[in-house]
């Protein structure tokens, strides 16, 4: 699916809470939490990317943190598609942005995949992402997030 990828404005609120919360990170964290208030943070520190479609939808977003990881490294927080627009190539072109934009300034990029996601799991570990660690009950008690880690490709 063709989409343009570009920094997430207010406008585009509404959109990314709905990818957000009908999705398994959404439906484990997000129903105790307020997903807007949240997400509007993200938007206003300029820390979540869109994609956007040619009718000008919002189908899905990238949300990460330039110093998220010990203060040093980026860490890639959220990433969401729209229920409708999944299975689209929409997630994996968020990731190749952010990847490539971020690989221009910092060496690694982490983030935390739940034990219940392994299909993300599976995913990360395919586009090279590495674990390096678990953090036991980090986010909800019970779950076990794996921490993972991507280093500059070598050129």
């Amino acid at each position: 699916m063709d989409v343009v990828i570009k920094k997430g404005e207010i406008e585009n609120l509404e959109d990314c809470y709905e990818a957000l919360i009908n999705s398994e990170i959404g439906e484990a964290y997000f129903e105790s939490f307020d997903a807007r208030k949240i997400l509007l943070s993200g938007l206003k520190n300029k820390e979540i990317d869109v994609a956007i479609d040619i009718l000008g939808k919002c189908v899905g977003f990238i949300w990460y943190e330039r110093y998220g990881t010990f203060g040093i490294h980026t860490y890639l927080h959220i990433i969401a598609v729209r229920q409708e627009f999944r299975g689209k190539g929409i997630g994996k072109k968020l990731i190749k942005q952010f990847e490539e934009n971020i690989f221009k300034k910092d060496s690694m990029i982490f983030l935390m995949v739940a034990d219940f996601n392994k299909d993300a799991k599976k995913l990360y570990e395919k586009i090279g992402y590495e674990q390096v660690g678990i953090i036991p009950s980090f986010y909800r008690k019970g779950i076990n997030e794996h921490l993972m880690m991507k280093t500059k490709p070598v050129q």
